[in-house]
């Protein structure tokens, strides 16, 4: 009789004590083996949007504060009103399906204004650390930045939409009208390889 009491009790410590574990072993395996619960075109796509993202919105305020042009204004004000919100909405996601989010670990737009020196570091098509000037400010220049970018984001948001992950899926497909608005308004085509 007294060993059915053991094994019982036994059994019942050994159920309590790895039911309490989980959220212990959950964040360990994240720490240690950067395993996720997404799978990879998810990740990839939650990396390039987290690197992207916040640039694109740190640029936008700066041309929009210090452009000349007024389209270039009007339009860096829209690129903010849109990216800005995903942020928030994106690091909840990550954080929620155990992606590293590389919103703290990415390139981040610089101005000097001492001599009004424009570090660009994501748009491999501009040189770094070139002084700004009203030319290349130019709507043209903005513009077309501001198409390319979009596009990617758009693409990776695209990929997204036909996700398996049901609340990845859902939001992706959310962005995607507001993103291809954008898109045009920054005076790309809605066509195959139509954003160059």
């Amino acid at each position: 009789m007294k060993i059915n009491t053991i094994l019982v009790a036994g059994a019942y410590a050994g159920i309590l004590f790895t039911t309490s574990c989980q959220p212990s072993m959950k964040e360990r395996q994240l720490k240690y083996t950067h395993t996720t619960q997404v799978d990879g075109d998810a990740y990839q796509a939650l990396q390039i949007v987290g690197e992207k993202v916040p640039y694109e919105t740190d640029y936008a305020t700066y041309v929009e504060n210090n452009s000349a042009v007024g389209e270039n204004r009007a339009l860096a004000a829209k690129v903010r009103a849109t990216l800005d919100n995903m942020i928030a909405d994106l690091d909840t996601l990550a954080t929620r399906y155990n992606v590293d989010f590389p919103i703290r670990g990415a390139k981040q737009f610089q101005a000097e204004n001492e001599n009004r020196t424009v570090v660009m570091a994501s748009d491999s098509t501009t040189l770094a650390s070139a002084p700004a000037t009203h030319s290349e400010l130019s709507d043209e220049h903005y513009a077309h930045h501001v198409q390319h970018e979009v596009a990617e984001i758009k693409e990776q948001f695209s990929r997204l939409s036909r996700n398996t992950n049901k609340d990845l899926r859902d939001y992706a497909a959310s962005k995607l009208e507001a993103l291809s608005t954008l898109y045009k308004e920054a005076g790309g085509k809605e066509e195959a390889g139509g954003h160059h």
